[in-house]
């Protein structure tokens, strides 16, 4: 082969090179969630199992429950199971007061509902999926802005209110 000739081969071979397209990158596919700041933290539960997000008006107590179960609240004509999430998971309620109203996020399994008392809310964002985790309510986390996300499992904590003995 004369030295023209193998030229010729390099320059075939590179330009096919260059018009090489890298194998497609899978994006992952987001979620829709709601997330919530209670304390210094922040949660987020799938959007599908939030039922509504309501200004928390008022608590009724209810004696004989357990200590994260705050009592019910009157959620447009249903009673709804408030619960201190904060105290579910042992973690203390410290941080910045909420500008506004604390909010009530509605949790909804089928027909039984639970709410959690959130300092903040924000709208439906689409965030990637959460690095998981095996059981129980917090699900996996995930990075969002400048936090670190707790995803919690909406179905085990109205779950667990259903399934809560008295005292």
């Amino acid at each position: 082969m004369t030295g023209d000739a193998s030229n010729e081969q390099l320059r075939d071979l590179v330009a096919g090179a260059s018009v090489a397209k890298p194998a497609p990158v899978a994006e992952a596919a987001l979620v829709s969630m709601i997330a919530l700041r209670i304390g210094v933290r922040w949660f987020a539960v799938p959007a599908d199992r939030v039922r509504e997000v309501v200004t928390l008006q008022a608590i009724t107590n209810v004696p004989g429950v357990v200590k994260w179960v705050l009592g019910v609240a009157l959620v447009r004509g249903r009673l709804v199971p408030v619960l201190d999430l904060a105290g579910m998971l042992s973690t203390p309620r410290t941080g910045e007061a909420a500008i506004t109203r604390p909010r009530l996020v509605v949790l909804s399994r089928g027909d039984d509902e639970a709410a959690m008392v959130a300092d903040e809310t924000r709208g439906v964002l689409q965030l990637p999926p959460a690095i998981t985790k095996d059981a129980g309510i917090v699900r996996g986390e995930l990075r969002w802005e400048d936090h670190i996300i707790a995803v919690l499992d909406a179905d085990a904590i109205v779950g667990v209110v259903a399934t809560t003995e008295p005292g």
